[in-house]
Order: C-alpha cells, then structure tokens, then sequence
C-alpha cells in the first residue's frame, strides 16, 4: 500500500526501467521541472486538478518516496539531476491521476466502512511490525510519528487507497481482460441501441417502459431503427453510442441481462439519447493481444487524464 514497504532492487537491470518509468509519465501533461517552495505550508495547494487542490503535505510525501527509489538504485553514486528533476515531474503526475481517480470513485458513491479500514490498518501493521498488531504502539507511537513527519492524517490516507483500489475493482466487474493461450474463450455481449434525438426525450423513455418483445411496433411508430451490436468485447466497447459512454454508463450496459435487459434511463449526450438493451451473451476465442480490465482502465483514465483542468503552482525551475 504504502510506498515506505516496497522493496527495490539495487542492480543496473532494475535502474533503467526506472529511468523509462519516470520518462513515460511525460505521456500525461509532457516534461516540466519543478521545485518545492521552502516556505510551503502543509496545508498549501501546490497544485489543483479540477478545483480539487494537491496539497504540499502529498506532495512531499510522495517526492520524498520517489527520491528513495532513485537512491537505492544509486548507492555508489549521486543521483543525476535531470533524474532528480524528472522524478519531481513525476510527482506531480501521480498526484494529478490520483485526484482524478478519487473524483471519479466519490461520483460512482464509493466508500470505505470503518471496519474495512481498521482490518486493512491491522494488516499492515502487522505486515510491517513482526507480524502483529500492537494496539496501543499503533496510538501512541505510530500516527504521532508519521503525522509528525509527513504532516498526513494515516487513517486517511489509508482510506484513500482502499478507495483507488475500490474503483479498480470495479473493472473485474465489467470483464475479464483477455486471456492469451489457444483454445482460451473470452466474453461476448450483442447489445440492440436506439439513436434519437436530443429533444425527444419522452420517446426515448416511452421505448423504455416498452417490453423489449414490443420494441418494434414502438421503433415503426416513431420511425425509428434499432442498430445491432453483435459480438462486443470490453475492448470493443467503443462500438457502441459511438464511443460516447463514460465509465459509470460503460459498467451498467455491461451489466444488463436477461433479468434487467434494458438501462433505467436514457444516455443523454449533446447530439444523441441513446436507449440500451442487452440480447445475449456469448463467448469467442480470445485474441493473443493483451486488453481488458487494465486496457481499459488505461484508456478511461488517459481520457480524464487529457480533459482535466490542472493547474501548478509550484514554482517553474530556473534554467
């Protein structure tokens, strides 16, 4: 969970993925040197992602465990500046993508009971301190310590991956990704959409009362067409509402069944409403290219990634 208990390799073979790891970031927002102000409050924005404000406290945190990684691959050496510079780069990068995913987990309502909080904090405790969890240690010792020298609320802070790993899971719920041995089947889904117009809106609801058996007597009298979808994998599911789904819309179209065959509502985008229904489900062999879950997740999050509204406001490194 925490960056403070992984492990890193100290060899070459492992410096130069590093190097590429910090490199690839640039694919967010591009390459910009950055510097802490030396005068920052904890509570200080640095940095906002759609209002939604990084503040100092997360972002030295986390630069002070990308410094670690780079030093432990350095131990004979200094760490190089462009590197150093790059890893502040990246700090930022990873705190912009983690403000967008808590957005995204606090709009599709994810929470974290207290008692899945206190199971995963007795874990990890655990995992760090001989293998149990010491209560009082934990009061009295611990949250002063790491509040003291990271000015972070832990519990909160837990709280909040638990969330980010919440949201992930969301995924599995969607689909599989894609195995790659022969013979492997993957999931199909063939899904019927209706396009209407904007300004039609009890149309569209009307269809959606409509048993799906009577689609069509509703679809002639409004002169209207059903478009197939056969054979939709989550790899494919730009084919669908011409690619205009979010996530949330994405997760319940591939959630409709025989039982709930038809979305409740209709998707309404600037130039179309979009009415879904399911008609089956089945299976094809699985192609040898990696896609799905994490493909998807991929894709999803460099969309909110290249449509967010950051702003820095850490100071600009002098040339």
């Amino acid at each position: 969970m925490l960056d403070l208990l992984r492990r890193h390799a100290k060899s070459w073979a492992i410096k130069v993925p590093i190097i590429a790891i910090i490199i690839s970031f640039a694919f967010f927002f591009g390459y910009s040197a950055m510097r802490k102000g030396g005068d920052q409050g904890s509570d200080q924005a640095v940095a906002t992602v759609n209002e939604r404000p990084i503040t100092a406290a997360e972002y030295n945190y986390y630069l002070d465990s990308n410094f670690e990684r780079l030093r432990q691959n350095f131990t004979d050496s200094e760490v190089p500046e462009f590197l150093k510079n790059m890893a502040k780069s990246n700090t930022l990068r990873q705190l912009v993508s983690r403000e967008m995913m808590l957005d995204e987990a606090e709009k599709l309502g994810i929470t974290v009971s207290d008692m899945e909080l206190a199971d995963t904090i007795k874990r990890v405790q655990a995992m760090m301190f001989g293998g149990s969890f010491d209560p009082v240690f934990y009061k009295e010792r611990y949250l002063p310590h790491f509040k003291n020298r990271y000015s972070l609320d832990y519990e909160a802070f837990v709280r909040t991956d638990i969330e980010l790993d919440s949201l992930k899971q969301l995924f599995s719920s969607v689909g599989n990704a894609a195995p790659s041995k022969k013979g492997a089947k993957e999931e199909t889904w063939t899904f019927g959409v209706v396009e209407i117009e904007p300004d039609k809106v009890e149309i569209a609801e009307e269809i959606i009362k409509t048993p799906t058996g009577k689609w069509a007597s509703t679809l002639k009298k409004h002169k209207l067409k059903e478009k197939k979808h056969e054979n939709i994998k989550l790899s494919s599911r730009k084919k669908l509402a011409s690619g205009k789904l979010n996530l949330e819309e994405i997760i319940e179209v591939f959630k409709l069944s025989k039982d709930k065959p038809v979305l409740s509502k209709p998707v309404k985008k600037d130039d179309k409403i979009y009415v879904v229904r399911f008609i089956k489900k089945g299976e094809s062999e699985a192609i040898d290219s990696p896609a799905g879950t994490m493909e998807f997740f991929r894709d999803w999050m460099s969309k909110l990634l290249a449509d967010a509204k950051v702003t820095t406001l850490l100071e600009q490194e002098q040339q």
